[in-house]
């Protein structure tokens, strides 16, 4: 049996992408997988062989111990397939490349990496250092694409790296879109999913919930406590209207599929401040809230207009008008035939053209090409 192995540096063990697409979809073909992976406890899975790796803050341990980890565990396994997913691998890789030749080598790149290093936090703070880290990551990238297979997550990746295969994050249709909510709420509901940031809009929704006395928004994903009890702060009265169900935690996919089925939603939200790293940019998100019927309601950037706007799945505004943004929900929240129709047409696009099936065939089809040579 073929022996896939998948490493992480910073990922969890049940990430969305690689744990629920990839290690399930190989493991129920036949294949043997393992995967090395930060855990905060012991982690066993019926589908993979997990190798646990101590989960720290310390960037020691991540980018230096952490990989000499990996680096002991692949040599030993000797594994068919490497497939690795964070930017900092790509020295290990490109090293690993040249010591390993009976293994082939994938890196999946899951982030447009020189733009998300550059923008990270504070764009302006550390600028100059970010922008080496960054370009020296890039240059790496370029060279490691030359002497290994890529895999992009992500459309634009491919001008980028013109020979990598293209398995997209689309979303894995679950069957339990045609539950029966409870009963609507006397507020606008809105749904948040994701990492909870200032560079992926909390401070556009806390804004939101200070402007709108009829909205409700729910933050889903990870937020350090810290900042949680500063925007509940900065919020006063107004705090029980921004939800905020999961701190200093991440999120299962399943857990969140749960979150999704619990309201009745006005609106799924996507509504990030400009900033370079998400201007081309598919969201994930945006095909999550169409496969659960839910309206987008997201930045007036071209690439994400072109998916919500073109099949009628929902709205986009400008993420600088708080007023706007407001004005605009407050229509929809009051047309219910509308909030239906834009959740139905979102629903529709997604099962004709973004879903997760036909990614997994294209990975699939690199797999088997690799092994057969």
């Amino acid at each position: 049996m073929k022996t896939i192995l998948h490493i992480s540096t910073s990922h969890y063990p049940n990430d969305n992408r690689i744990y629920y697409k990839e290690i399930i979809g190989a493991s129920r073909l036949g294949y043997n997988i393992a995967f090395i992976v930060p855990t905060d406890e012991e982690t066993i899975s019926k589908h993979c062989d997990i190798i646990g790796l101590q989960r720290s803050g310390s960037k020691i341990r991540r980018y230096i111990i952490n990989q000499l980890i990996g680096f002991y565990w692949i040599s030993k396994m000797k594994p068919d397939i490497v497939q690795f997913h964070d930017p900092e691998l790509v020295f290990l890789g490109y090293l690993m490349s040249f010591a390993l030749r009976g293994t082939h080598f994938i890196y999946d790149v899951h982030e447009d990496n020189y733009t998300a290093l550059r923008n990270r936090g504070n764009p302006k703070k550390f600028a100059l250092i970010k922008h080496i880290i960054a370009g020296v990551v890039r240059w790496f990238e370029l060279r490691l694409h030359k002497r290994v297979s890529l895999v992009i997550a992500e459309k634009y990746y491919g001008g980028i790296f013109p020979e990598a295969i293209e398995v997209l994050n689309y979303p894995i249709l679950t069957s339990n879109n045609d539950s029966i909510p409870p009963a609507s709420s006397e507020y606008h509901e809105l749904i948040y999913t994701g990492n909870v940031t200032i560079e992926r809009g909390l401070d556009i929704y806390k804004q939101l919930v200070q402007a709108n006395k009829r909205v409700r928004v729910h933050l889903v994903g990870r937020i350090s406590s810290s900042v949680a009890r500063q925007i509940h702060q900065e919020l006063g009265d107004d705090q029980k209207r921004l939800v905020i169900p999961f701190v200093d935690e991440f999120v299962d996919p399943q857990v969140l599929q749960a979150y999704y089925q619990s309201q009745v939603w006005t609106a799924g939200l996507a509504i990030f401040p400009p900033n370079e790293h998400y201007f081309e940019k598919e969201l994930t998100k945006l095909f999550e809230y169409m496969m659960n019927s839910i309206p987008v309601v997201c930045s007036n950037f071209p690439v994400w207009e072109n998916i919500v706007l073109r099949h009628a799945a929902g709205l986009s505004v400008s993420p600088e008008n708080i007023s706007d943004i407001s004005n605009t929900i407050d229509k929809l929240g009051q047309d219910g035939a509308r909030v239906i129709e834009l959740g139905d047409n979102g629903f529709k696009a997604l099962t004709e053209n973004y879903l997760w099936a036909d990614q997994q065939a294209n990975l699939t089809n690199l797999y088997e090409r690799i092994l057969k040579d």
